[in-house]
């Protein structure tokens, strides 16, 4: 490994090629890693385990506190139209004292940027012969249709304009990285789909990287971004939580050093979502805090004044805010070191407060546009929404919600009326929302978040451990903190009804794996473990 830096870019020489082929050749003989096993890395996780699915032995990590540091951002740089064309933002300082204050260890400027996975390019360095496209020109359209059909729209939730397949997609295709990308990543999907593995697939991924590292550095722009964002999706299909969390912060790298930010507009903006999406759950997974602080993702994070704007996908990219900074709070070990501190109460209810603010305040294209309550054998409601990203953004509030309320830190607040203060609730609208409306966008990012909503049903089962002791939590888990709240006993009628959640919750899974060809089977075998079916 090696490094060179030319003005205020770092860059590192590294090739994960290895491993994503060891990764992809092994996804069929064995069960991936991404989701039922913990990832061991060279920065050890807050809680990094789930003792429901550990089998060999007690296991325990030390406790730790994580020292943050604070990124210096230039906040002089004004935003112009003209520079908005070239769709740069201004990353704000965080401000202390919030809730979001929750930082990463390590500054976003030293992450291993993207496009320098294998061989830096310098201006001293004669240009690489560019590689061979691995398929046909009739192939290539073939898996262009099938990105634009398919895998193009899983960066598109919270993106009503549609830039990475539609509005912005002439501009982008004129970038050869970004062409090998996307059709790398359709044939990715190809491949889980139609249960094949086909070597061009590889072949196209190790394309890609090739065209990558014949981008200059400084002249990376947004469709080295949008390229690097659709690899990074191709890593969550094809690696452990781990090998796209590395992935992840190339891109975190090229956010920074280009002052890009979610308000920004165009195919950055899509981008920094699709990222954002990525990074939450790869940190929610992991135990860890996104690898961007939540301070830095929006210049405007009033909940009010979103709303009266009445940019839906813009209101909706506040709930995943909220979400990322409770997935940041529970990944902070004081939580559980002090659980008794005020400061830590007081940051669940804050977050718990934004949240209940968001529902509130949603406009109407955010709200259900129809509801019916469970009947007969559906054991969820049907939740009928209009837009995706209204999918998107109630999904992110229900799992925000679950997570919140298994803290056990709301204290006396749990005994207020209202459906928002049980976690059933909760759950069974997760379930629904995800069964009623066909969108393969949502679907792929529902994987955790119907995790979240299983392991509520196994809590009234009595595996929610009221009584039991404190125990070491990592944010994938499910909570084993004494809850606070009264549960009503269990009775043989909440058994069977439960039952058929689970059921259909297994079905909604396996359905959207059949479907989508992103693996769900894993996470699917983690809720048998924990109900004790398996």
């Amino acid at each position: 490994m090696g490094a060179f830096s030319r003005g205020f870019i770092c860059v590192r020489i590294i090739d994960d090629t290895e491993e994503v082929v060891k990764f992809y050749q092994d996804c069929h003989d064995a069960s991936s890693s991404t989701d039922s096993e913990v990832v061991l890395d060279e920065e050890p996780t807050l809680n990094a385990i789930d003792t429901t699915l550990c089998s060999s032995g007690n296991v325990r990590f030390p406790l730790s506190l994580i020292s943050h540091d604070t990124i210096q951002t230039d906040t002089t740089l004004d935003r112009t139209p003209d520079n908005e064309a070239t769709n740069e933002s201004v990353l704000s300082n965080p401000q202390t004292g919030t809730v979001s204050a929750v930082q990463f260890a390590v500054s976003p400027a030293s992450y291993v940027l993207p496009f320098s996975l294998g061989q830096a390019v310098s201006r001293n360095v004669s240009p690489l012969p560019e590689p061979s496209k691995p398929v046909t020109d009739v192939e290539c359209a073939r898996l262009v249709s099938l990105y634009l059909s398919e895998t193009g729209t899983w960066c598109e939730t919270t993106d009503s304009e549609r830039h990475f397949t539609s509005k912005s997609i002439y501009q982008m295709l004129d970038s050869k990285p970004f062409l090998a990308s996307a059709i790398a990543l359709a044939s990715r999907q190809r491949d889980a789909v139609q249960d094949q593995r086909r070597s061009v697939t590889l072949e196209l991924y190790q394309y890609t990287i090739q065209l990558l590292l014949r981008q200059d550095p400084d002249k990376a722009g947004a469709p080295v971004l949008a390229t690097c964002t659709l690899l990074c999706v191709y890593e969550m299909m094809a690696s452990c939580v781990w090998e796209w969390r590395r992935h992840l912060k190339g891109c975190a790298s090229l956010l920074h050093n280009r002052k890009w930010n979610g308000s920004c507009s165009g195919i950055v903006k899509s981008s920094f979502w699709a990222f954002a999406r990525i990074d939450v759950w790869a940190a929610y997974i992991s135990g860890k805090t996104t690898l961007i602080p939540t301070d830095s993702w929006l210049d405007e994070r009033s909940i009010p004044v979103v709303a009266a704007k009445g940019n839906v996908d813009d209101y909706c990219n506040l709930a995943i805010l909220i979400f990322a900074q409770i997935v940041n709070l529970l990944a902070d070990a004081r939580l559980h070191e002090k659980d008794g501190n005020p400061v830590h109460y007081a940051a669940v209810e804050k977050l718990w407060d934004a949240l209940q603010e968001w529902r509130r305040l949603r406009p109407k294209e955010v709200c259900p546009l129809l509801r019916e309550t469970s009947k007969g054998s559906n054991p969820f409601p049907t939740v009928v929404l209009s837009w995706p990203s209204a999918n998107c953004g109630n999904t992110f509030y229900h799992a925000g919600c679950i997570l919140l309320l298994q803290t056990g830190c709301l204290g006396a607040k749990g005994n207020a009326l209202g459906v928002e203060w049980e976690p059933i609730w909760h759950a069974r609208e997760l379930g629904g929302i995800s069964v009623s409306n066909i969108s393969h966008s949502n679907w792929v990012n529902q994987l955790q978040p119907l995790y979240i909503a299983g392991t509520v049903f196994a809590d009234r089962m009595g595996i929610c451990f009221r009584d039991a002791p404190r125990q070491t939590l990592w944010a994938g888990a499910p909570s084993r903190l004494p809850v606070t709240q009264h549960i009503p006993p269990m009775e043989m009628d909440d058994i069977d009804e439960y039952s058929s959640e689970k059921i259909a919750l297994l079905r909604q899974l396996a359905r959207i794996e059949r479907e989508t060809g992103w693996k769900t089977s894993d996470r699917a075998l983690d809720l048998r473990r924990l109900w004790g079916f398996a």
